[in-house]
């Protein structure tokens, strides 16, 4: 009897789909307008939603990249368009967002959580999953929609949200979002602070090796020149000068005075314009160490000596001014540091947000309904013009 009862059916079910097929043309063109057009697009939305359509988990996180920069929000623009501006941990924060979407993210995601076999997995509705064979492209078009970055500018928060079939999986891909995104912003902090010591040491080493050139070419100079300080050697002859200048001056005026009251040949006026003949001598052999030819020339030795002095003195001031660069550099790298703080952590769904079955169902009927009747109005524009 079952048998019989299976062949009966099989046997009426092509009568009776001509018979529906029938009656669906005998119906007016717009009764069969609005089948087509509006009845079974949403049939079809409430068989797709209702039956077939997988769950979606949604796992949301909230995180911030910020730094031990003190920030201000005093400039006078911002305080009279009342924004406040995040400076350089705004274009981090960009940054950020960018990795999320990126290539980068999506495979390191892959390796750790083998997100392509969730997406891609038999259980869930072909409408809505991964190929399998789809490219790597794809596969990253499919991944941006199903994370997705909110950045807002003014507070410089970002909004994380990460969908999956499961909600372990969700929470897992949020999660492994946020470690990964911290590391970058650690990457990026050490990169940048290492630059900038670096360069800084480099200059300090520079300026170090020119002390030590300079202070090794004036002691070139002491050694070969046989003296310490040229200057004080200087200043002792020129010192000598004045004394000898100053016995000859006195020695004349006593010589002088003597011829007043004393003969040319006298004992005393010989002694006396010998003594000054002896003065005259040693005055212009004096002078002849400062400004005479050779290499016991005071003046030019002065000359090279004080030129390698201020050269050392300049090494010794750019010396002093990369080390205190170097320090600046270090308290800066320090103080401009940044973090990614997660101050909402991955949430754990209890239920699936998605898909939206009544809304979606609601907004294909409504659709359905406008094309429908756009469709009517310009069938029966038509008409009227086709009647005149």
């Amino acid at each position: 009897m079952q048998l019989k009862s299976i062949k009966l059916i099989r046997a009426d079910y092509p009568v009776a789909a001509q018979e529906l097929k029938a009656r669906f043309l005998k119906l007016p063109y717009m009764a069969q307008a609005f089948l087509l057009a509006v009845a079974l697009p949403t049939f079809l939305s409430v068989v797709y939603y209702g039956l077939i359509a997988s769950n979606i988990y949604i796992s949301e996180a909230r995180f911030a990249v910020r730094s031990n920069e003190a920030t201000t929000s005093g400039s006078m623009l911002s305080a009279v368009i009342g924004v406040t501006t995040s400076g350089g941990t705004g274009q981090d924060t960009a940054a950020v967002k960018d990795y999320i979407l990126s290539m980068d993210m999506l495979n390191q995601l892959q390796n750790k959580l083998h997100i392509r076999q969730h997406y891609a997995g038999s259980d869930y509705d072909w409408f809505s999953r991964l190929g399998r064979n789809d490219s790597q492209e794809d596969f990253l078009e499919y991944f941006q929609k199903k994370v997705e970055v909110l950045y807002d500018v003014t507070s410089g928060i970002v909004t994380l949200k990460t969908k999956a079939y499961t909600a372990d999986k969700a929470r897992e891909i949020a999660a492994a979002i946020l470690e990964l995104s911290e590391q970058l912003v650690n990457s990026m902090s050490e990169r940048i602070a290492a630059d900038s010591v670096q360069f800084a040491q480099r200059e300090l080493d520079r300026a170090e090796t020119r002390v030590r050139l300079s202070t090794s070419a004036v002691t070139n100079f002491r050694n070969t020149r046989n003296t310490i300080d040229p200057d004080k050697k200087t200043g002792a002859v020129l010192t000598i000068v004045a004394e000898l200048e100053g016995k000859l001056a006195a020695t004349r005026a006593e010589l002088s005075e003597a011829k007043s009251f004393m003969r040319d040949d006298s004992a005393q006026v010989t002694s006396l314009k010998s003594r000054i003949k002896a003065l005259e001598e040693q005055v212009q052999n004096e002078s002849r160490r400062l400004t005479g030819n050779g290499s016991k020339q005071l003046s030019g030795m002065m000359e090279d000596y004080e030129a390698l002095v201020l050269d050392r003195s300049f090494a010794q001031e750019r010396y002093t001014r990369t080390l205190a660069a170097l320090e600046i550099a270090r308290t800066e790298a320090s103080r401009k540091q940044r973090y990614l703080v997660t101050f909402v952590t991955p949430s754990q769904p209890d239920e699936a947000l998605e898909p939206h079955r009544l809304w979606n169902i609601f907004t294909t009927l409504i659709m359905a309904f406008l094309i429908y009747v756009i469709g009517a109005l310009v069938w029966s524009s038509i008409k009227d013009h086709m009647g005149h």
